[in-house]
């Protein structure tokens, strides 16, 4: 009887200190600046984050796309935010996918670099939060944080590891958003010209080099498009333009005019104003990045313009 009651304690011990280990330095937080009044929305969901995490509730990586993406959850295990840590964008050293790389150069897209998928992600929202009216395409809350646990991947590491090393990361964290489907799951004909003219203009602004209908979410209420919500903006502002895929160019409201309203909107874009807000905002943002935002902004509003 002693004896098992000794094995008893040194099992407590044991997992008492597994727990500890795990948990130490479990975090979320928002990188210097990042935090802002655009991101209002964020601070409580960070905050549920790290209940969640010091609960031992694990963020799940994402099987779609090539780089690596995690669900992160709430208390009751419900996705709340998505995380992209810059090390494992593809080509980067901790890529979990098929493309690792050395992290340094150009990435799988021409004009962006490894690494500057979390920056684009950021810069999509607050260029999106810098619009009204019409233009807004309602980009969700995304901010550049640090957070640090287990579940998040390092090259070299065993997947089967009983014992795994805390991470500590840097990357974009996005408002998980609710919806019903993607755009590729309902014909193209039920979107409005509204949402749709909407992430055209942000797509053309921002030179989205990977707008496909994987990452146009659908909201509807009985069969009716009640929104469309564009994610997924890492390919965005490359520094040197290539090709882009914009796939609303196939949508039968692409060929409708933009309404009288938008069309105002879009001349009345402070070029000069955008760039200097996302350089203070983003410093490390290239410089050539955006002047691929002034260049493809300017063309958006000589096309208008000119009345197409």
């Amino acid at each position: 009887g002693g004896g098992g009651g000794g094995v008893a304690r040194g099992g407590d011990w044991r997992s008492k200190f597994v727990a500890a280990a795990t948990t130490a330095n479990r975090k979320a937080e928002f990188l210097h600046g990042s935090e802002c009044r655009e991101t209002r929305e964020l601070g409580a969901i960070l905050d549920e984050a790290v209940l969640a995490l010091e609960r031992g509730i694990k963020p799940d990586l994402v099987e779609d796309g090539l780089g690596g993406t995690y669900f992160v959850k709430d208390r009751n295990g419900k996705s709340i935010g998505v995380f992209k840590p810059r090390d494992e964008e593809p080509l980067a050293a901790n890529n979990p996918k098929a493309h690792v790389g050395d992290g340094v150069g150009e990435g799988l897209n021409q004009g962006v670099n490894v690494g500057e998928a979390a920056l684009n992600e950021y810069a999509a929202f607050l260029l999106d939060q810098s619009t009204e009216g019409s233009l807004r395409a309602g980009v969700c809350p995304t901010a550049l944080v640090r957070m640090a646990h287990s579940a998040f991947h390092k090259a070299g590491e065993s997947k089967k590891a009983a014992f795994k090393e805390i991470k500590d990361k840097v990357g974009s964290f996005q408002l998980f958003a609710q919806h019903d489907m993607t755009a590729e799951d309902m014909g193209s004909s039920k979107f409005t010209p509204e949402h749709v003219h909407a992430i055209a203009v942000l797509d053309i602004r921002l030179c989205n080099t990977d707008r496909h209908p994987g990452n146009v979410l659908v909201r509807a209420t009985g069969g009716t498009v009640t929104d469309l919500v564009p994610i997924d903006h890492g390919y965005a502002l490359p520094g040197e333009v290539g090709s882009a895929e914009f796939e609303w160019l196939y949508w039968p409201a692409a060929k409708e005019p933009f309404s009288a309203a938008m069309r105002e909107e879009i001349l009345a874009i402070d070029v000069e104003g955008i760039d200097g807000m996302l350089r203070r905002r983003i410093p490390v943002l290239r410089s050539a990045c955006l002047h691929t935002l002034a260049v493809c902004t300017t063309l958006l509003q000589r096309g208008v313009a000119a009345g197409l």
